[in-house]
């Protein structure tokens, strides 16, 4: 049963609850600054403030501190951040993130993630671009900003979650330096994993040109197994890539930086253990799959990009410039799904014929933005800026019958997405320690798509459509600082998705048009108050907010007939929460955290179109997670340095879909497939080290009880599929800088 520790004796969360207050933490607590909070800078904002004097909900990670525990994912880091959820889809390349419980039941992201000021992936949910969030953990990633709350005026559409940002390391103007690591492993009911990373950074002439280059690859060992074949591993994975960077600062004014980053994935099936729906027992077996023949993926993403920051004096002129590719290929197994339904039709017994999809996305993306900055005066501050982006997509999709002949279905529609917008914010200080901000985007979208399809689900082609949209999002942010140690925040702040022109859905009996012409934008208000700040000189830390957030409109799949189209829910979704983390320093070489965050995100009244009963959690959205974690640091010698950290988190049960039943006035609700509440699961990591000079060894555990459990789970009438924890995984890791 999912949520059932592996090992004997004391549970994982006993033990690592006691490790918590005995030395806790695990790389997460090493990513803590030895720094008081205020002297943490972050541009999340689009300008370099305090951490602490940030109206909004901000948690910055260091990868590389992550990276010495073995958490090298970006699914590992987020389990540690309060009012985030990685949702894992089983492979690489694959999954999607959610914030504060605006949840992806549609394919348009709700969290806008960037590289530096770069916004990555599609727009549209004809390109699947939830279901791709980007992780570039292992690229030359100086940290990572994660910004809570809608970020629609600064950050745009798919930003109505928040922001995730990847800011990436400038080369140095003045020293040359670098860093080597590998990373053994081997996972329980697995194999072996190797990673090794490289990066070097230096002055091709000092004080005014410099370069970095960096790379990596990683194979991962699967450790599903595939029951028809007898095969062992079969989710195994290859990662590999790399970044350079150029740097130009002839002045101390002017500074052009050009930057460049490819990844590439390849796996030959996916972490996919079915399960019975009702019970939640896994089917072929804890590790299991059925999979009669590989389903291949490969992906692979690209980007180039240019930015120009000139001083002004009075401002700060920047430029952005960027063009991205994505590509999918990906071949998956549809025999359980349709091949009773193939055999069927060609008079075939049963178990015939098998059914593969070709699935391959591509999405080509360039992007433009200019804005001022104004300095940070204390008085009055602004920003102003113009935005553009376009996007030119592609998702065919053809099935594969053997021995068939039969053509089920064989389609390709072309979507493209236009933005143009202009957008500002303005900061006022009533006094020094009480100021307000007023924030606007006005946006104008272009969204449009084709279909050509032949077969036997094939829908009626349909020549291209476009749907335009004016959209304006607004922030207001009250903040007050009443000491150097304390900054409370109100803020309301509002985002949006698109509009989206729509697949044609047609009843073959009556010719009826059964799916709407267009997707509506969703937009949503947030309503926050917020306080942070230190107390005993830094010894003690926190970081609390409470949100209220309105969502109207929300996009989705509808179901016709048991097919999914998109469309619009009719019910708004109420979402109330608070996140909390608190940090305890009670001598520098000591840093213990502790996390929580709450999101009740619920339906606001019986729905019909997505077979919602009034007060159901959306799926995908646990109410509750936990973290604990922290960082003991003690000497050896003289130079030699020693530490031990071990850490905890706990992510509450979770839905697949809604319930359904009766609403109120007897109307049956329906949902379009079955739901499996997820059982909530605990898992700890540890780690130990030493340090010297330009070394450090260390010695992990993830998941260290070898707990059991399903990240997500997708379901359908005849039964469910899971992506299941990674096992107890224990490795070291070497790194020598210089």
């Amino acid at each position: 049963m999912p949520g059932v520790n592996d090992s004997k004796g004391c549970s994982a969360l006993q033990v690592s609850l006691g490790l918590t207050v005995l030395l806790t933490g695990s790389a997460v607590a090493a990513a803590v600054e030895e720094l008081p909070l205020e002297e943490i800078v972050v541009t999340a904002a689009r300008r370099a403030q305090p951490l602490q004097d940030v109206a909004a909900a901000v948690t910055v990670v260091n990868p590389d501190q992550y990276a010495q525990g073995g958490l090298n994912s970006l699914a590992d880091v987020l389990a540690y951040v309060p009012g985030v959820i990685f949702n894992d889809n089983g492979a690489p390349g694959q999954g999607s993130v959610t914030m504060r419980g605006v949840t992806n039941i549609f394919s348009t992201a709700s969290v806008g993630i960037y590289i530096d000021d770069i916004p990555y992936g599609s727009e549209t949910s004809f390109a699947e671009g939830a279901n791709f969030a980007l992780d570039a953990l292992l690229a030359d990633i100086d940290r990572v900003e994660v910004i809570k709350g809608p970020q629609g005026t600064l950050y745009g559409a798919s930003s109505m979650g928040g922001a995730l940002r990847y800011i990436t390391r400038e080369p140095s103007l003045t020293e040359v330096s670098g860093r080597i690591s590998t990373d053994f492993s081997d996972t329980y009911h697995g194999g072996f994993n190797q990673l090794y990373k490289g990066s070097v950074s230096g002055p091709l002439i000092h004080d005014m040109l410099a370069i970095s280059l960096s790379g990596f690859y990683q194979n991962a060992d699967g450790f599903i197994d595939e029951t028809s074949r007898g095969l062992k591993d079969v989710n195994g994975a290859q990662l590999r890539g790399g970044s350079a960077a150029l740097l130009f600062q002839p002045s101390d004014k002017l500074k052009i930086k050009l930057n460049y980053m490819n990844q590439k994935f390849d796996f030959a099936n996916a972490n996919a253990v079915p399960f019975d729906v009702t019970t939640g027992t896994p089917t072929a077996g804890r590790y299991d799959e059925v999979a009669p023949t590989n389903t291949p993926t490969d992906i692979k993403f690209e980007l180039a990009g240019a930015t120009l920051e000139y001083q002004l004096g009075w401002a700060t002129a920047t430029a952005v410039s960027s063009y991205q590719k994505f590509a999918q290929k990906a071949l998956d197994d549809l025999t359980q799904a349709f091949g009773p339904f193939v055999d069927n039709a060609l008079g075939a017994p049963p178990g015939t014929n098998s059914v593969l999809l070709n699935f391959d996305i591509t999405t080509e993306r360039i992007s433009d933005e200019i804005r001022l900055t104004s300095g940070n005066n204390g008085k009055l501050e602004w920003i102003t800026g113009l935005y553009f982006t376009r996007e030119s997509s592609s998702n065919f999709q053809g099935t594969i019958i053997s021995p068939g002949p039969f053509n089920l279905v064989q389609q390709i529609f072309p979507s493209g997405y236009k933005e143009y917008a202009g957008f500002g914010d303005v900061t006022y200080y009533i006094t020094p320690q009480f100021d307000t901000t007023l924030g606007l985007r006005v946006s104008h979208n272009e969204a449009s798509v084709s279909f050509t399809g032949t077969g036997v689900f094939a829908g009626p082609d349909i020549d291209r459509k476009t749907v335009t949209d004016n959209v304006k999002t607004y922030l207001f942010n009250a903040r007050y600082r009443p000491t150097k140690d304390l900054s409370l925040y109100a803020r309301i702040a509002s985002g949006y998705r698109p509009a989206s022109a729509n697949l044609a859905l047609v009843d073959p009996n009556t010719g009826q048009q059964l799916s709407e012409p267009f997707i509506k934008a969703d937009s949503l208000w947030s309503y926050e108050v917020g306080a942070k700040g230190n107390v005993a000189g830094g010894m003690f830390g926190y970081d609390a907010a409470v949100y209220h957030i309105n969502w109207q409109d929300l996009q989705v799949f509808r179901s016709f007939m048991g097919v999914n189209v998109g469309g619009n829910a009719d019910s708004n979704v109420l979402i109330n929460g608070l996140e909390t983390t608190f940090t305890v320093r009670p001598w520098k070489a000591l840093s213990l955290i502790a996390s929580a965050s709450y999101s009740s995100s619920e339906v606001a009244h019986d729905d019909s179109s997505i077979g919602a009963r009034e007060g159901e959690q959306l799926p995908g959205i646990p109410k509750w997670t936990f973290s604990f974690s922290g960082n003991y640091e003690f000497p050896l010698t003289d130079d030699l340095k020693g530490f031990l950290a071990g850490g905890v988190n706990y992510k509450g049960d979770t839905k697949t879909s809604f319930f359904g039943g009766t609403a109120a006035n007897g109307t049956a609700l329906v949902p379009s497939s079955p739901n499996y509440t997820i059982p909530h699961y605990t898992t700890a990591d540890l780690r130990l080290g030493v340090n010297i000079k330009h070394f450090e060894v260390s010695l992990y555990a993830t998941n260290l009880f070898n707990q059991y459990g399903f990240q997500s789970a997708t379901t359908a009438a005849f039964g469910g599929t899971a992506t299941i924890l990674r096992p107890r995984t224990v490795g070291a890791v070497l790194t020598a800088t210089f």
